[in-house]
């Protein structure tokens, strides 16, 4: 019984390498040159309940790290939920919080979760009516 241990150990000493062997797709571009990135390799379909959903990594450079956010989506119920987060340094895991017990929620437009939500299911969620929007020129 003290494989665990030692397959816990190997995991956590394999983690920076798979952090850094991910294939990241520049899907997003915030506003302060801010690139939101979705590693590819990260998603899956799963049941969640009797739902099939998307999950998947997506990440932000930001002045103090990187942030990496693990996400599922329900596409055809446009709802969405953060599994989890973390801020890493370098290889280094600076904070982490999870929350695999998280509800979904409907997907609001111009939020994180429409931004993910677009990179996975391939459409955007409609602007509520009367919103202001950007509109390119004519």
């Amino acid at each position: 019984m003290k494989r665990l241990p030692a397959l816990c150990a190997i995991a956590l000493l394999a983690a920076p390498t798979a952090l850094s062997a991910a294939k990241w797709e520049e899907v997003e571009r915030l506003s302060g040159d801010i690139a939101v990135e979705l590693d590819t390799d990260s998603i899956a379909k799963a049941l969640d309940g009797a739902s099939e959903v998307t999950l998947a990594t997506f990440r932000k450079e930001l002045p103090n790290g990187t942030m990496q956010t693990d996400v599922a989506v329900n596409c055809a119920g446009e709802t969405a939920k953060i599994r989890g987060i973390r801020l890493l340094q370098g290889d280094v895991v600076a904070t982490a919080s999870s929350t695999p017990g998280a509800e979904f929620h409907p997907v609001n437009y111009g939020s994180s979760e429409a931004i993910y939500f677009k990179a996975l299911c391939g459409r955007e969620i409609p602007a509520p009516e009367g919103a202001l929007t950007e509109e390119a020129p004519e």
